[in-house]
């Protein structure tokens, strides 16, 4: 089963350094939102708010319907208290207007900072709180939690401004460079992320390749094991079986299914190498 990671940043200045660095390619499949990728990776420049994110985490789940995905949505924030140009993983999303929190879960070693990010629907310059301040996570995460488990949603934020420095002062270019001083710490937090779905990508494959022995027989662990491995095996052989397979479907236990499927591959195995 197919595996990947998959982006949403709001601003194509904050999106640059990301493609650049990735050599992501413009994709003319989406009429929406502007989507970049290569393979196993796939990036959304959503535009600005929260409705914005949500529909490009729609839009990406389109262009990689059946990708098992990882979502990570990244972007520059104000912040209270943290200086300009820090970056931090976010542990805790709230929405202003709605109320709504969300708890992304870390199961990685990601040797990040982490705070929270509060999203609002019109640009904060007084940072009352003590959180980040942005337009999109509460509506990415939103999106993104009906499609993936809570382990495979994630946001990182750069700070871009405070109390000294307001937003209004931010330029398309020192966005970028902003993002660009990251770049080497995104990355390895996708290869983190890309490694979750792999791992939950390949207990999908293995759960759809039993789950129909499983309702037909009962088999110990240790018997699904060796059942996955020679399923496997024989697909690998181009010797396709199923539980409607003749030497499988009148046994009577798992025990004899796994005995069966093991004689026909050893057999097939045999007279593909006798012929060569």
């Amino acid at each position: 089963m197919n595996h990947g990671v998959n982006l949403v940043v709001a601003l194509r200045p904050e999106a640059g350094p990301i493609i650049g660095h990735f050599d992501l390619k413009h994709q003319p499949s989406s009429k929406r939102v502007s989507i970049y990728a290569n393979e196993g990776l796939t990036l959304a420049v959503s535009g600005l708010g929260k409705t914005a994110a949500a529909n490009a985490v729609y839009e990406l789940k389109r262009f990689n319907p059946d990708q098992v995905s990882a979502w990570f949505n990244i972007g520059i924030a104000g912040h209270q208290s943290l200086d300009i140009g820090e970056g931090y993983l976010v542990n805790r999303v709230n929405d202003k207007a709605t109320e709504q929190t969300w708890y992304p879960m870390f199961v990685f070693d990601h040797g990040c900072s982490t705070g929270m990010i509060t999203t609002v629907d019109q640009v904060e310059t007084e940072y009352a709180e003590p959180t980040g301040y942005d337009m999109e996570a509460s509506g990415f995460v939103a999106a993104a939690f009906r499609l993936a488990t809570v382990e495979l949603v994630h946001c990182y934020k750069i700070v871009s401004d405070n109390s000294p420095a307001t937003l209004s002062k931010l330029i398309p270019q020192r966005v970028s460079k902003l993002v660009e001083s990251h770049v080497q710490t995104i990355e390895r937090l996708i290869h983190s992320l890309d490694d979750l779905a792999a791992d939950l990508a390949a207990r999908n494959s293995r759960d759809l390749l039993l789950q129909p022995f499983l309702e037909n027989w009962k088999f110990s662990v240790t018997q699904q094991h060796m059942l996955f491995k020679l399923l496997r095996k024989s697909k690998a052989l181009g010797c396709i079986i199923n539980v409607n397979t003749d030497i499988v479907r009148e046994c009577q236990s798992g025990k004899e299914v796994i005995q069966k499927i093991s004689d026909q591959v050893n057999s097939y195995w045999s007279q593909q190498h006798s012929n060569v």
